[in-house]
């Protein structure tokens, strides 16, 4: 059986994608466990609503890019709460946000590779 070198780098490609999103899986529960309900209640106060993982984790999107870019803290009014985070936090936040990144430009990246090849 012949493999074409698309099918490899659809291979690798989709492999880098499942791999990503285990380690981003991983984090992402390491977070929720660890840091959440701190990071919550720092930009929340004692009124913050624990919604469960999905909502968990959308608002570790937010708060990675509060991380990331600052005119978007100034105009959500978090730049004092975010300065308040340690680093190791905002590393697990910034891993995050660039973990789905990477993840869904690698998929599309597949998505052309696989389109190409059944033309």
């Amino acid at each position: 059986m012949i493999v074409s070198h698309g099918e490899v780098i659809f291979l690798v490609l989709m492999l880098s994608v499942f791999i990503l999103g285990f380690l981003m899986l991983l984090n992402a529960i390491y977070f929720q466990i660890k840091y959440q309900k701190r990071v919550d209640q720092t930009l929340h106060g004692e009124n913050y609503i624990d919604g469960g993982g999905i909502f968990n984790a959308s608002r570790m999107m937010i708060y990675a890019h509060y991380c990331l870019f600052q005119k978007r803290a100034e105009r959500d009014g978090v730049v004092n709460q975010m300065g308040q985070i340690p680093l190791v936090v905002k590393m697990h936040l910034i891993f995050h946000w660039l973990a789905v990144i990477v993840m869904c430009l690698l998929a599309a990246v597949a998505f052309v590779v696989h389109r190409t090849m059944l033309s």
